[in-house]
């Protein structure tokens, strides 16, 4: 004879059933874990069609923690605000069992952290970024595109044209180990970007020299990423132009845009401050294989 499980006995593995529960979880603050909701969002994201592993504990009837195993080993964690229970990280690595090793954990700095304590992880790097957010009506005034300039979103076709783009920006932004860097990978990321994507490209006289995307889209909230001016060509206003562009697109339908830039990218951050964005606090990427 089987026995019902309590409701707040601790981590268990949630399917399809939870899945509006944890939206409506998240969605308060859904800037944090865009891509938690990208997932888990009707219509179906791209991303659903990727495994995932869900848990999640319970405070009553409602949803209060959530972790995420996604797509390649990426962990992702959203936390109430309830204390740590004894014997809580023993529970959470029996609940995960015998999963393949983490390759990665992003979220929020403090839930990061205390996922890496629920599960034993020690990081063999990470970078830390500030999270910033943007309203639907808080974009000031549009400024003036530089001369000779144009804007327009960039489709599956543009592979080819972006491609030298896309590696400079991994290359500068995204790779830890540069002799690792593969350009057919980068391609494909290109690819299904342009697929899946809102992706503007800035031209001069026919040629790409910045870009700027979404790289999660969740319910009510688009995260931004791919942001990136060809060197040589920076404090000209292309970055600003190209966002300015892709901000129209994103609140055609969408209430809230977010980002994340290193700590220290000031030229990024004072960009972005520009646009009206606002800093709402650390936001960790943990690579740990």
């Amino acid at each position: 004879m089987s026995v019902r499980r309590p409701v707040d006995a601790g981590w268990f593995e949630a399917g399809a059933r939870y899945r509006r529960a944890v939206l409506e979880r998240l969605l308060d603050r859904e800037w944090a874990y865009v891509p938690i909701t990208a997932l888990l969002r009707e219509p179906a994201s791209p991303l659903r069609g990727r495994p995932f592993r869900l848990f999640a504990t319970r405070r009553g009837a409602a949803i209060a923690d959530v972790v995420v195993r996604a797509r390649e080993g990426l962990l992702l964690a959203a936390f109430g605000e309830r204390e740590a229970q004894e014997g809580e990280e023993r529970e959470l690595r029996g609940v995960i069992g015998a999963a393949a090793a983490p390759h990665s954990g992003m979220g929020l700095t403090a839930e990061v952290r205390r996922l890496e304590v629920l599960l034993g992880l020690r990081p063999r790097a990470y970078v830390d970024h500030v999270l910033m957010t943007l309203d639907r009506g808080a974009l000031p005034a549009e400024r003036a595109v530089p001369t000779g300039v144009v804007t327009r979103r960039a489709r599956v076709r543009d592979t080819a044209r972006l491609l030298a783009l896309r590696e400079a920006y991994e290359m500068e932004e995204v790779v830890l180990d540069r002799s690792r860097f593969e350009r057919e990978a980068c391609r494909r990321r290109l690819r299904r970007s342009l697929r899946n994507e809102l992706v503007y490209v800035a031209e001069h006289r026919g040629r790409p020299v910045a870009t700027a995307a979404t790289n999660t889209r969740g319910v009510r909230v688009d995260q931004i990423g791919g942001v990136f001016t060809a060197p040589g060509r920076r404090r000209a206003g292309l970055g600003t132009a190209v966002m300015q562009a892709l901000l129209r697109d994103i609140f055609r339908d969408k209430e809230q845009a977010c980002l994340f830039v290193k700590t220290g990218n000031s030229a990024a951050l004072r960009l972005y401050e520009r646009l009206g964005f606002a800093a709402r606090g650390g936001y960790r990427i943990s690579y740990y294989r």
